[in-house]
């Protein structure tokens, strides 16, 4: 073989590596590869680097890779079966929990944290499973104790992160801040439990759920101005890039809340008197009507108040639970409207 054959096989053969390689790797790869052939002059002794570091970074990190991919938010690798057999589970966030069951993978599940004011699908199994503490407050101890390979957390349990990291415990955060999210996140639980295939089928058929109910209301005129309290004192509300703007969104509604990448902003009244919404609700920490309006008399000056559109949803929390059960929520709260603003 020829030397320039020779040269143009090494080429082909350090380029395929380069290619199937993750891309945080293939950026190590480039700085090192790059480092190296400023030092040397040799082509073949170049190519021949390509390749070794290639094949060691390859080596040492694909399994490391697919938990970290898994927590930052981006696609998941693929585990081996025998990784997904072996998988102990403590999980913090209900809603994985629930797509972990809708998966058919709960035996994964060593230990759960508890809800205090509402359940976790499916209640029946949920509720007999060991729990390492409530929601908001989980014990590292408890957690430890169950000797997990990966610790799925919650929002409220982020502060746990880097102490559960510097014990050896692998963890992941599934950010759930749109409904879009939901899809993105059965699909980084279906490849981490080597279910890919159920979660595709999942992830189609919660779609064509949420298509079904954004179709009943196409033809809906005019449209509604609503705005979504989560507590009246102070007046919080669920800002316009949320999962409740998108479910009121989808029913066909206008959300009036302003756009900030404040999660719950504070509202003042003269901001809503100006945005006078058709329909008011109440939810999670704003639960009183009466208390509302002796804490804010100007609102008796609202649409909603006038026309008595202004009520209380106390299932406010399965619709912040971003699986294929809030479906189930949907669909509730666009009876409660129904009935509510005839």
């Amino acid at each position: 073989m020829s030397d320039k054959n020779t040269n143009d096989t090494k080429n082909n053969i350090g380029n395929i590596f380069v290619q199937i390689l993750p891309k945080g790797l293939q950026n190590l790869h480039k700085h090192l590869h790059t480092d190296f052939c400023k030092k040397s002059r040799n082509k073949s002794h170049k190519k021949l680097w390509q390749i070794l570091v290639v094949a060691l970074l390859w080596a040492f990190g694909t399994h490391a890779l697919a938990l970290q991919n898994l927590a930052t938010n981006t696609k998941a690798k693929d585990f081996s079966l025998e990784q997904a057999k072996e998988m102990r589970l403590v999980v913090l966030d209900p809603a994985s929990i629930e797509i972990i069951y809708l998966l058919g993978k709960q035996d994964s599940i060593k230990a759960i944290a508890t809800m205090q004011q509402s359940h976790i699908y499916p209640q029946e199994h949920t509720s007999k499973l060991p729990s390492v503490g409530s929601f908001s407050n989980p014990s590292v101890e408890k957690i430890l104790s169950f000797k997990p390979t990966l610790v799925i957390l919650s929002l409220y349990s982020l502060g746990l992160k880097e102490r559960l990291e510097n014990l050896g415990i692998q963890t992941a955060y599934l950010q759930a801040d749109r409904l879009e999210d939901m899809y993105e996140n059965i699909a980084k639980i279906a490849t981490l439990l080597g279910e890919e295939a159920k979660g595709a089928q999942l992830i189609d058929k919660t779609k064509r759920e949420i298509k079904s109910l954004q179709a009943t209301q196409q033809n809906q005129k005019p449209q509604k101005s609503v705005i979504f309290l989560y507590s009246s004192n102070p007046l919080m509300a669920f800002n316009d890039n949320s999962v409740i703007a998108d479910i009121l969104r989808l029913l066909g509604l206008q959300n009036k809340t302003i756009t900030t990448n404040v999660a719950r902003p504070i509202l003042s009244n003269e901001f809503l008197l100006k945005a006078d919404p058709d329909i008011l609700i109440l939810g999670v920490q704003a639960n009183d009507i009466s208390t509302l309006i002796a804490q804010n008399p100007a609102l008796k000056n609202l649409k909603a108040y006038k026309n008595n559109a202004i009520f209380t949803y106390p299932k406010a929390h399965r619709l912040l639970r971003v699986s294929p059960t809030i479906v189930d929520g949907i669909k509730d709260l666009k009876t409660t409207l129904d009935s509510a603003t005839k």
